[in-house]
């Protein structure tokens, strides 16, 4: 299989991200496999594929979250943020904001325990003012006493979303950030994802969802840890399938699921 279906180009202006043949796995599992791919400044690029593409992975290594775990190895180079892909500090990888699959919350401890550790862990200056400011621009007050082990999906999620926000990230990683929640929540995460476009943030979100394609201005596709597309969404739509773009998506999704050699 080729290892790239079809190549757009690319937008123009700095890159928040550039990978140079990256790769990462463990003795016979290969998670991520020469993956050369720049994401441009102040867009939201949509990072999709089957459940096991890679997805996850690749949010995890751009987030400092892979580096230095027992077996991985990471080969080749890359820049996040200006700064190399291995090697960060915690200052460095505080510049950008992750939120995990499962929202990275502790279920025991209510949203203001949450979201007041994690400001602690970031070292945030007058953190008090700054969570007040934050819950209110969030509407997390009717449930900021609540444990998250009360809350329902919805909820979990706008928590997750807040709390990988806390830092005033210039980028923003989202692992599948509306799976498991209703219309009307999906619709309040995405409203929230536009606006930190306009105010510059670059946002990178992952999901097997066809529907999210159409919010994003960059598409990246991955098939068993492989670049199988990058580009615009309208440029799938018109290289693959019917000259749609739920098409091309499916087109993608069938190639994601055919086991690499």
């Amino acid at each position: 299989m080729a290892a790239s279906i079809l190549s757009a180009a690319e937008a123009p202006g700095q890159a928040s991200v550039e990978l140079r043949g990256v790769s990462c796995g463990v003795p016979g599992r290969r998670l991520l496999d020469a993956l050369s791919w720049r994401l441009p400044q102040g867009v939201i690029c949509l990072l999709y594929g089957a459940n096991g593409a890679g997805k996850s992975s690749l949010l995890k290594l751009l987030a400092g979250l892979l580096e230095g775990q027992p077996g991985l190895c990471i080969e080749g180079t890359g820049e996040v943020l200006g700064q190399p892909l291995l090697g960060r500090g915690g200052a460095q990888r505080a510049r950008l904001g992750y939120m995990p699959q499962q929202g990275g919350l502790y279920e025991e401890l209510s949203v203001a325990e949450n979201l007041q550790f994690r400001a602690e862990l970031l070292d945030l200056p007058d953190a008090a003012t700054f969570l007040q400011t934050h819950v209110q621009a969030h509407g997390l007050q009717p449930v900021w006493r609540q444990k998250v082990i009360q809350l329902s999906g919805g909820w979990r999620q706008r928590v997750a979303f807040a709390a990988a926000l806390l830092a005033g990230p210039r980028l923003l990683l989202l692992d599948e950030p509306s799976a498991g929640v209703d219309l009307e929540a999906k619709a309040q995460i995405w409203a929230r994802i536009h606006g930190l476009r306009e105010a510059g943030v670059t946002v990178l979100v992952s999901s097997h969802d066809s529907e999210d394609a159409q919010q994003c201005e960059q598409l990246l596709a991955l098939a068993s840890g492989r670049l199988v597309f990058q580009g615009r969404p309208q440029d799938l739509a018109a290289g693959l399938g019917d000259g749609s773009l739920q098409a091309g998506l499916r087109a993608l999704l069938r190639v994601s699921t055919v086991p690499c050699p």
